[in-house]
């Protein structure tokens, strides 16, 4: 489908890609699209790029609810960065470029690569919560024990 701003996104990507500042960039379903706002582009930056400072990041946000973050789901594309042109995205990405975003979740996959070093030793809580049922069990034949004694 033919959607002019859709088209000059498209272009000013390709301009990036040829300048060096795009690895590689896609959109799925193009020919569904009937506006801006409802695309999703993916982008992979070069090696060696900032990934929340860069040409890209400043090319794209003079389009109006640009956004970006890492694309996690894979389902679309398997390309790095997900772009949006959405007030809902823009929002949802800390109504910010999306850098804000990024570095949080470049935090967290330090964390995970962390303690998968170092892991933390954890006693079994299944063995715990067996020990107690098991004590309670004792504590009650005891009491009914105590009251056939009573009782007589």
């Amino acid at each position: 489908m033919y959607v002019p701003e859709i088209i000059e996104v498209k272009e000013s990507l390709e301009k990036m890609k040829d300048k060096g500042d795009i690895a590689n960039w896609e959109l799925p379903y193009e020919n569904l699209l009937t506006r801006r706002s409802a695309a999703i582009f993916f982008v992979d930056l070069p090696k060696g790029v900032d990934e929340t400072d860069n040409n890209v990041w400043k090319g794209l946000s003079k389009y109006d609810d640009f956004s970006f973050r890492s694309n996690t789901e894979k389902t679309l594309s398997e390309l790095k960065f997900r772009i949006t042109f959405s007030k809902e995205e823009y929002e949802k990405n800390s109504g910010s470029n999306g850098s804000e975003k990024l570095e949080l979740e470049k935090e967290k996959e330090e964390r995970k690569v962390t303690k998968k070093k170092n892991p933390v030793k954890r006693k079994n809580t299944v063995q715990k919560s067996e020990t107690k049922s098991k004590k309670t069990a004792s504590k009650s034949k005891v009491s009914q024990k105590t009251k056939m004694v009573n009782t007589d």
